[in-house]
């Protein structure tokens, strides 16, 4: 299944910062969310240079397979991060 599948939304609808967030805003790192098991902060950078983040929140059996998997290939999209198979 994709991240994105397994969201509870998507696509991201809440930001940390002063950013909305758009399908081709680039995901520089993630980190975890240090008060749950269930979610990560995507670190993205919107078209104007913006840092801002993404609570993506996943079950917890598919977590560290997102986690493992964005590790690998980022910089990514957050349109590639929704579509990536996990």
């Amino acid at each position: 299944m994709k991240v994105r599948e397994y969201a509870d939304s998507w696509p991201p609808i809440i930001t940390i910062g002063s950013s909305d967030a758009d399908l081709a805003d680039r995901v520089l790192s993630l980190r975890k969310y240090s008060n749950a098991n269930d979610r990560i902060i995507l670190e993205a950078v919107d078209r104007n240079g913006r840092s801002y983040g993404v609570p993506l929140v996943l079950p917890e059996d598919a977590l560290e397979r997102a986690i493992n998997a964005l590790n690998k290939k980022l910089p990514l999209t957050l349109r590639q991060v929704g579509d990536l198979n996990i």
